[in-house]
Order: structure tokens, then C-alpha cells, then sequence
């Protein structure tokens, strides 16, 4: 029968009908093939809307009143963008001009797979840091080129398979100590690896060129230290004069374009007099698509680094996103963000990208300046860059190679947060409340000494330390009837007089934390016993905070329950909830003799008592008489 949707036509009726009755059965059956196919087809459009976002805001994008904001926010990401990722390719040890080429496809992609509004995708300072790490085992630039493109295009794998098995959430275990501490140890690293190119001393290491500048076999390059300190200067002065000066805050965004102009333009008259290296011809053009090429040794190398990098460029990536959209009031999904950043790696491996990410400070100037949609951070900004390559390249011949370095320095200091284990000092109630800044320090010390690499790792390794030892460690509560209500005692052993106990589980229970939430329950009753010389014989347990019961914990609760029954101790659940009550009444409800296990602790408390003492004089405890 169709009667589901309207029709009572019966197919017994339809075939004995009259042939005028067939025809509205055949016309019926028409629109039930109709209505079915059209379901089919909403459902087909709504996943595809969930894989590709664009389809979500391109229809409803006011091209009127929103074009006009997107171009001039994308033209301003376009210029910085073209600076910075020149300046974020020698930072990575690849050629100047794969940090341009890592800004054409990527944006796009995003684009279309991506949530984020304002999420500016290119090259950026920390994951530049990292893929220059795991560059440096290649003697050439060549090489490391090509090793580049190849981690570019295994992050991006990476990415791509996480977010179609949604395993977002499992790449979120770093915690904000750990993460803050890891960005800190590599922001001064990013200031040390940069420090003597500003010195005239490009690609050397910076402790040794310190050692042979002291001890006289390396002069000191004073034209390219005075340029430096010029740069720097400027840079790090933008920000004090834009409070003051108008006309300096409209041109702060555009920092670094300044600079790099005005030392070009000083190189261009007295560079070759007085010494300063120059950055020289870059190509010009569109680079050629091409799957970057790989062996099966180089993915083996590489493969480590990649899964700890595409961790970085998520968390980062997914952090200035989210922001952002926090302050516009729109939703990032993070499974659309790893399937979209992950998109971007890939594909722009194939047109000469290194790994690429969310730039927070870019993204900070796409919602500064108006930004409405990726129209702007995506298609315009990638317009701009590739304009740039085609046209601009010719313009950077003079320019120096000392004011990409400082441009990352000035960048670098924005990531220092010394601010945060300051707070983590102050935060503590007692000492044990202090492994969040133990957690910030390790993870700071061991990037700074070890390694940018070897500071994720160990930051994510503590950040799941942290949480195993969390989940393990249940919190409970012992409960006190003050003032008519059932509140926290500061004594674990409970201040309530009576041979009953209540407690509450502040948390989760299950098979990682059962056993030892059961010696803490048997610990309060000895202690009990040895302070008050009582013997407990009720005992109440509040299960208003256990969302869920797994199979271990019902089969310790069983155990107890046999054990106290044993000992002449009464058990009571109360105040449970959702999935654990309907556990609780399904296996235990027999075993402890409870029907219901809603009531609260009081209800619990005085059923348990009127069982025993009725008629008998014995005592109660308050609120049951």
C-alpha cells in the first residue's frame, strides 16, 4: 500500500479495478517514482554540499555587496603573501621562488573543500621551520626542493585519509601548555636560524659563525649588519607609531612590502659597493603541474616528519581558523578542514609546493580588512601571486637576501608567549597543580635543545601523559548533609556521624579507572572505621555525573556489591542518568535489590534505613524521619 503517501490502492485493487482505476493507480505509482527519485537526489546534493562547503555559500553569495570587499581584502593577502613566502622558502632551505608557487593551487583548493572564511592558505613561519628540520639531511638545494614537494604531497595524503576515516578529534591531544611551550622553543629557534643571514653569513650555522666571528677568522659584515638592524628597526616600530600615527597604522599590513621595497631600491644604487648578497634572478612564469618525484627510500625518510607535520599544520591551521569564526559567529567543521588543507598539500605538490598551512596573521588581516568568503583569501589571493610570478619576478634581482631573514625574525616574535607559563605559575591552588607548567617547560626546553621535531614529539607525548593520568585517576567526592543539601566534605573520610556513606563520582567511569575508584571507595570506609570506630553499613553512590557504564565497571560494581552484601553492607545508586541507568537496571538492578535508580541520595539513603530500623528506635540520619 501507498498509503505513507496518500494513496490507499492497494496492489490486489489496482489489478481487479476498472481500467479507469488503472489509470489512476499507473499515475500514482508515476508519482511515487517521482517523490523517491527526488529524495535520492537531495541526498546526493547534500553530501555533496558536505564534501565541497563552496556549495553551501557560493549560491547565496551577494556578489553586489560582497565582491567589492573580497578584491581589495585578497589584492592586500596577495602582496603580503608574495613577500612572506619568499621569505618562508628560504627559511624551509628550498628555492626563493617554490614559496610563491606554493600559493597558486593551495588557496584554491581550499577554497572549495575548506569552512573557514578568512583562512588565508600559504606558507608560514613555524611549518616552514619544521619542513627546514627535516630538510637539512639534503646537502643541495636542488634536493631539497624536491624532497619538499614529496613531504608536501605525503602531509597532504595524510590529512586526506584522516579526514575521511574523521579522525579530527584524535589529532587534537595537545594540550595548551604543551602546544604553547613547542611554539615558544621554536619561535627562538626560527630567530637563531635566521640570525646569520642578518649578519652576512647565509647558511651558516649561527653558534660556530659566533665562535669564528670572537675569535677573529670571520669579520663582521658591517653593511649587511647595519641594513639588518635598519630593517628590524622599522619592522618592530610599526606597531608602536601605528597607536600614534594614522597614517602608520593604514600601512601596517603592509609592513614587510616596505621594506623589502626600500632595501631593494638602496641595493639597486649601492648594493654592489658595498658587498650585500642579493637574492638575484628568480624564475618567472607558472610552474608546470608535474607529480613530484618519488622512491621508496625518500618516502621512508620523510614519512615520520610528515605525520607529526600534517599534526602541526591542523592544530595551527585549525586554531587561527576557529578565531577567527568565533568572532564572525560562524562554525568550522574540522573534518572539512583536514580534507581541505589536506587537498591543498597534495595538490600543490604537484605545482612545486612545500607544506602550506594557515597563516593566524594573515588570516587577522583577511578579517581586518573586510573579507567576506574565500572569493577573496582563495581565488583573489591567488590571482595576485600568480601575477606576480609572471610578471613582478624581475623586480627582486636586488633585492637582499638579509631582509628575508629579518622578515622572519619580526614574524618570530609574535609567536613568543612567555605570558602563559607566567599564568600557568599563578593558576595552581597547591603544587600538585603545577605539571601544566612542568608540561610547558619540558616541551619549550626540549624544542630549544633538541629540536623542533623532537619538541612536537614530546609534547604530544605528554599531552597524552596528561590525559591518561586525568581518566585514571577518578575524583571522588564524599558528600555531607549541610544545611538540608549533600555537599563536598574537605575530609575524605566525611564529617557526617552515622554508620552510612555517601560519595559521588565527579567523572567518568570505565575500564581504565574502576579498579582504582574501587580502593577509594574501600579506603573512605577504613578510614572511617579507624577515625569514628564505625562500621559502614549503607553505603549511597551518586552517579549523577557518569554519563556511561562499559562492561569492567558493571562487573566491579557486581563484585562489590557480592562483597559488601557479605560484610552486611547495603548499596544504593542514585541520581543516574541516560545510558548508565539503563545498564544499572538491566545487570545490576537484581544484584543490589533496586528498581529505581532516579531517586536521590536521600530518597536512597532513608529506603535503605527504613528497611532496618523500622519499628526498631535505631538511628536515622537527618531528613528521614
Amino acid at each position: 500500500s501507498c498509503s505513507w503517501l496518500g494513496l490507499s490502492l492497494t496492489s490486489s485493487e489496482f489489478w481487479c479495478a476498472s481500467p479507469m482505476k488503472r489509470v489512476d493507480a499507473r499515475e500514482d505509482a508515476m508519482f511515487v517514482d517521482a517523490h523517491v527519485e527526488l529524495l535520492q537526489e537531495r541526498g546526493h546534493r547534500a553530501r555533496a554540499a558536505r564534501l565541497f562547503p563552496i556549495l553551501q555559500w557560493l549560491p547565496a553569495y551577494e556578489w553586489h555587496n560582497n565582491l567589492p570587499s573580497d578584491v581589495a581584502s585578497g589584492v592586500t593577502i596577495g602582496c603580503v603573501l608574495m613577500a612572506q613566502s619568499i621569505a618562508h622558502a628560504q627559511l624551509s632551505g628550498v628555492s626563493l621562488v617554490h614559496g610563491p608557487y606554493s600559493c597558486v593551487v593551495p588557496p584554491v583548493m581550499y577554497m572549495l573543500l575548506g569552512t573557514s572564511r578568512h583562512g588565508s592558505v600559504g606558507t608560514g613561519g613555524l611549518v616552514a621551520l619544521l619542513t627546514g628540520a627535516e630538510m637539512a639531511r639534503y646537502e643541495t638545494e636542488a634536493e631539497r626542493t624536491q624532497a619538499a614537494m614529496v613531504l608536501a604531497f605525503l602531509v597532504g595524503i595524510i590529512m586526506i585519509t584522516m579526514g575521511s576515516l574523521r579522525l579530527a578529534s584524535l589529532v587534537r591531544f595537545m594540550s595548551r601548555p604543551a602546544l604553547s611551550g613547542f611554539v615558544t622553543g621554536s619561535a627562538l629557534l626560527i630567530v637563531e636560524s635566521q640570525l646569520p643571514g642578518a649578519l652576512g653569513y647565509h647558511g651558516a650555522k649561527f653558534l660556530p659563525l659566533m665562535w669564528s666571528i670572537v675569535t677573529g677568522e670571520k669579520p663582521v659584515h658591517m653593511p649587511t649588519v647595519a641594513l639588518s638592524v635598519c630593517i628590524l628597526a622599522t619592522l618592530l616600530s610599526f606597531k608602536r607609531l601605528a597607536k600614534v600615527l594614522s597614517v602608520v597604522k593604514a600601512l601596517t599590513e603592509f609592513k614587510e612590502i616596505i621594506v623589502m621595497s626600500l632595501s631593494t631600491i638602496f641595493c639597486l644604487i649601492f648594493g654592489a659597493s658595498l658587498g650585500i648578497e642579493l637574492i638575484g634572478a628568480l624564475p618567472t612564469g607558472l610552474p608546470m603541474p608535474t607529480l613530484p618525484a618519488m622512491s621508496q627510500g625518500l618516502i621512508n625518510e620523510l614519512l615520520p616528519g610528515a605525520f607529526l607535520l600534517s599534526l602541526i599544520v591542523f592544530i595551527s591551521s585549525y586554531a587561527a581558523a576557529k578565531k577567527i569564526a568565533m568572532l564572525e559567529g560562524y562554525q568550522i567543521d574540522p573534518t572539512s578542514e583536514l580534507l581541505g588543507l589536506g587537498i591543498a598539500n597534495a595538490a600543490g605538490a604537484c605545482v612545486g609546493a612545500i607544506p602550506t598551512q594557515i597563516g593566524l596573521s594573515r588570516t587577522g588581516i583577511a578579517y581586518a580588512s573586510g573579507a567576506k568568503s574565500q572569493i577573496g583569501t582563495g581565488l583573489v589571493t591567488a590571482s595576485v601571486i600568480m601575477l606576480s610570478l609572471m610578471l613582478l619576478t624581475p623586480l627582486f634581482y636586488f633585492m637582499p637576501r638579509c631582509v628575508l631573514n629579518c622578515v622572519i625574525i619580526a614574524a618570530a616574535k609574535g609567536l613568543v608567549d612567555f605570558d602563559e607559563p607566567l599564568w600557568l605559575y599563578n593558576l595552581p591552588v597547591n603544587w600538585r597543580d603545577l605539571k601544566d607548567l612542568v608540561v610547558w617547560a619540558i616541551a619549550f626546553v626540549v624544542t630549544l635543545f633538541c629540536g623542533a621535531f623532537q619538541g612536537m614529539l614530546w609534547a604530544t607525548v605528554l599531552s597524552m601523559f596528561l590525559l591518561v593520568l586525568e581518566v585514571t585517576e577518578p575524583n571522588l567526592s564524599v558528600l555531607a548533609l549541610e544545611e538540608d543539601k549533600w555537599q563536598s566534605c574537605t575530609d575524605l573520610a566525611g564529617s557526617q556521624d552515622g554508620d552510612f556513606l555517601v560519595a559521588r563520582v565527579d567523572g567518568i567511569l570505565f575500564f581504565a579507572n574502576v579498579e582504582r575508584f574501587q580502593e577509594q571507595i574501600e579506603s573512605v570506609m577504613h578510614a572511617r572505621m579507624r577515625r569514628k570506630g564505625e562500621t559502614i553499613k549503607y553505603v549511597v553512590l551518586d552517579f549523577s555525573c557518569v554519563p556511561f557504564l562499559d562492561a569492567t565497571v558493571v562487573e566491579v560494581l557486581r563484585e562489590m556489591v557480592q562483597a559488601w552484601q557479605r560484610q552486611g553492607t547495603e548499596l544504593r545508586i542514585a541520581n543516574s542518568h541516560g545510558r548508565a541507568r539503563r545498564v544499572l537496571e538491566k545487570e545490576l538492578g537484581s544484584d543490589i535489590g533496586q528498581g529505581n535508580f532516579r531517586i536521590s541520595a536521600q530518597e536512597a539513603l532513608c529506603e535503605m534505613k527504613s528497611h532496618q530500623h523500622s519499628g526498631s528506635g535505631g538511628y536515622v540520619p537527618p531528613g528521614c524521619v
